[in-house]
């Protein structure tokens, strides 16, 4: 090789590493001067105050996605979302005017996320109900799993009330039981947690933009919900598992009372019937997935709490759990298997078809 050519990539190694060398003294000055300003002036950066968020848990717009099958099941379960990120299909025939428009908020009890799609619960019912009355029924599925009132408060405010339903139904018991339980208040989800670490931000980070890494974290949530996890707990997971093994004091409780009567009256603003509704439970079942049964059993009482503040606001009331007992219609503690929640939506169809027919708008002439 020519000398010159020796010569000339040598310069232009020593050059790049100049440039790199420059660079990291750039960075180096900065993080020193910012650690400087900080302890001298000691001005707080009122601008980072932009990074709270209201939390809106949703399913992505327009999702459509296939859950790995669960072991117990062996089949996989698609996942689809409409625009404002609502289970599909809905039920109702596009070709004809909607007659009906009931929307079902809730947790993942209500979400059925692990159900074939056409056997979701609040699907079943929204058929059984134009069944009954002859009508074009659409049925919004808003169930997000690990959702509370807080959060179904949000979610109504932003995504339901534009959609004009006339008929809202709320089941909100266990996540609400579990989170007062554990933590007091529902404050640290009115914002983004605050308790997230690193990892588990650059866990969720990941999954949501590689598919590898979405699928398997699909697949180990299959594993979870089908074996018994808990005793690979951390000792932290531990300690938050026996904090919740019993409902929460009167006065911390209340809170729930608070929130589920302003989204009584809330819906009532907008027009529509607010419906009540309690949660089944296995009464037994267990898995990685859900709390220990004694919690179940604590919690059950956040069912009576339901039914006493429907009573007390005048408002329709269904009480599932005492319909839905069989075991059989669990895949665990709380969640419905396909049987399950076709036997479940039947019964809340049924319950709701004279609230409907009060509800069913008039139909218009060709």
């Amino acid at each position: 090789m020519p000398q010159a050519l020796t010569d000339r990539a040598y310069a232009i190694r020593r050059r790049t590493w100049r440039v790199v060398i420059v660079a990291l003294e750039i960075v180096l000055l900065a993080v020193i001067g910012e650690a400087a300003f900080r302890k001298t002036v000691g001005w707080r950066n009122y601008f980072s105050a932009s990074h709270r968020t209201i939390r809106l848990s949703e399913h992505l717009p327009f999702e459509d996605r296939t859950l790995a099958p669960r072991t117990s099941q062996d089949v996989a379960v698609r996942v689809r979302a409409d625009a404002d990120g609502f289970l599909i299909p809905d039920g109702a025939d596009n070709q004809r005017p909607v007659d009906l428009t009931i929307a079902f908020m809730g947790g993942s009890t209500t979400e059925s996320l692990w159900v074939s799609e056409d056997r979701r619960w609040p699907l079943v019912a929204g058929r059984e109900v134009g069944r009954l009355l002859g009508a074009n029924v659409s049925a919004i599925n808003a169930g997000i799993s690990g959702s509370n009132l807080q959060l179904t408060i949000n979610i109504f405010f932003n995504k339901i009330l534009r959609r004009r339903p006339d008929i809202v139904v709320v089941t909100e018991t266990w996540n609400d039981c579990g989170l007062l339980a554990s933590r007091g208040n529902y404050d640290d989800w009115t914002v983004e947690s605050s308790e997230q670490t690193p990892l588990r931000a650059m866990y969720e980070l990941a999954s949501a933009q590689s598919a590898v890494i979405g699928y398997l974290r699909d697949w180990w949530a299959a594993r979870q919900i089908d074996g018994d996890l808990r005793a690979r707990l951390s000792a932290r997971g531990k300690a938050i598992a026996a904090s919740v093994a019993k409902a929460p004091a009167e006065h911390v409780a209340q809170q729930y009372d608070t929130r589920l009567a302003l989204l009584i009256g809330a819906i009532r603003a907008a027009h529509a019937e607010p419906v009540v509704m309690t949660e089944p439970a296995a009464n037994g079942g267990r898995n990685g997935a859900t709390p220990d049964p004694n919690w179940i059993a604590d919690c059950a009482a956040f069912n009576d709490r339901a039914r006493t503040i429907a009573v007390r606001t005048g408002t329709a009331f269904i009480d599932l759990a005492s319909r839905i007992t069989d075991p059989s219609y669990f895949f665990d503690a709380m969640h419905y298997n396909d049987r399950g929640s076709t036997i479940a939506g039947m019964a809340v169809g049924q319950a709701l078809k004279d609230i409907a027919s009060s509800r069913r708008r008039p139909s218009v002439a060709p």
